[in-house]
């Protein structure tokens, strides 16, 4: 049996919504939607009817307790075998990055959490490089950065997603005259983005892929994209923003791609290998957690290709 398709089931048998439920599993509404109708396929029955609305057919009502039962002995399972393997206990100090969306970061938590419920979380929220420091001299034990780290020294690091960005400056600007974008065309406008320090490693990397080895007018840095939105508004030069928040721009702004290059700004989870104290312990569970995460991610993208 395919324990991920069970646990598909078990999570869109809860939310009652394959939206939802593909939320909860960190994976796209297709994906789910795929594992499902392969599980359906191996057991010869269906499990859920979609139209005129979504519900659990007879059989898949009586799935679902024996799919629980069926879940939890195989983690009971894994901790008596294995003890190192049983959920985690103790305080995690977690720091969630400043520039990273919190509806993602949030949502993994929560997934740990349910993982390892007897763990306490405390949380608090900082830029990367003081993340970084606090990291270092043992006053965090896990935090959401933006990547790469310039320096990483004994820090380990897990790449969760990227934020492909787009510039975005005043609607009257010259640049919204154009009708695709180059690089080039920004070489006279000046950049108004976020201080170097805040994040050095992950501002190179941007600028590198956006510049294209060109060399870029930087202006006076913001500190937040607020600010920075709020500086090009004043027609004071163009910016970048992540595209998941290109919705929420004012109407005096537009966005554009500079073609043809795409240009990203990754971040993950931050923890100290080196460190040996308990909540550097919970830390590496975190971290093993998400890579167990994207893992079953990336075999349920393979699996809705085949």
């Amino acid at each position: 049996m395919n324990f991920w398709r069970l646990q598909c089931f078990v999570a869109l048998a809860e939310e009652q919504h394959f939206g939802r439920a593909a939320n909860r599993l960190f994976v796209s509404q297709p994906a789910l939607s795929q594992q499902i109708k392969q599980f359906e396929d191996s057991l010869g029955v269906p499990l859920v009817t979609r139209h005129p609305r979504f519900e659990l057919t007879e059989t898949g009502k009586a799935l679902y307790p024996e799919a629980i039962r069926i879940l939890e002995l195989v983690n009971e399972t894994v901790r008596r075998i294995s003890p190192d393997q049983g959920p985690p206990d103790g305080k995690l100090q977690l720091i969630y990055g400043r520039s990273v969306s919190a509806e993602r970061t949030f949502q993994l938590i929560e997934g740990f959490r349910d993982e390892a419920p007897s763990v306490e979380i405390s949380a608090q929220t900082l830029w990367t490089s003081a993340a970084m420091e606090r990291l270092e001299r043992g006053l965090a034990d896990a935090a959401f950065v933006r990547l790469p780290l310039e320096n990483p020294g004994s820090i380990k690091t897990i790449a969760l997603g990227d934020d492909e960005q787009w510039v975005v400056f005043r609607n009257d600007h010259p640049l919204a005259e154009l009708g695709s974008l180059r690089v080039e065309d920004l070489l006279e406008h000046p950049l108004i983005h976020w201080a170097r320090e805040d994040a050095p490693g992950n501002f190179d990397e941007v600028l590198n892929q956006l510049s294209g080895g060109l060399q870029l007018l930087i202006g006076p840095p913001q500190p937040d994209q607020g600010h920075r939105l709020a500086a090009v508004s004043k027609g004071e030069g163009y910016a970048l923003v992540h595209e998941s928040t290109l919705a929420a721009l004012p109407g005096c702004l537009v966005a554009s791609r500079v073609a043809p290059t795409i240009v990203v700004s990754r971040w993950g989870l931050a923890w100290d290998a080196g460190a040996t104290h308990d909540g550097a312990r919970i830390a590496r569970s975190l971290g093993e957690y998400l890579q167990r995460t994207q893992a079953l991610q990336q075999d349920s993208v393979r699996d809705s290709k085949q």
